[in-house]
């Protein structure tokens, strides 16, 4: 199977960018090299194996083909879509927070919080 393409959202970038800097301020450079080494590791098989996600985050969501996808060292989860044309990473959220209320919240006045659905 040929790796298909993975593309983040301005969310997920936002995401990505608390993550590296909450790691960085609390645990130093080498943990959060690790957290980026896992993202990209899982971006890759998610690139190959777009079905790998689990889909239990639809139910609860009501966001259609949304799919979850745990990072194997750091207690993240990827979530995204497997659109026709490549897999889209909308969040890359802690586990501790409420998955299905960040996904489902709408954006503040200020522009901040998540869409309804997945958008870029």
């Amino acid at each position: 199977m040929t790796a298909g393409r993975v593309v983040t959202t301005r969310r997920a970038d936002e995401d990505i960018d608390e993550a590296v800097a909450r790691y960085l301020d609390e645990a130093g450079p080498p943990v959060a090299i690790a957290f980026i080494d896992d993202l990209q590791h899982a971006m890759s098989q998610l690139a190959a194996y777009p079905a790998l996600g689990s889909a239990r985050f639809e139910l609860v969501t009501e966001i259609p083909d949304i799919r979850a996808f745990p990072l194997r060292g750091h207690p993240y989860l990827v979530i995204y879509t497997d659109d026709p044309d490549t897999v889209r990473v909308h969040r890359v959220l802690h586990t501790r927070r409420d998955i299905a209320a960040a996904l489902a919240a709408r954006p503040s006045a200020r522009g901040r919080g998540a869409p309804t659905a997945p958008v870029d």
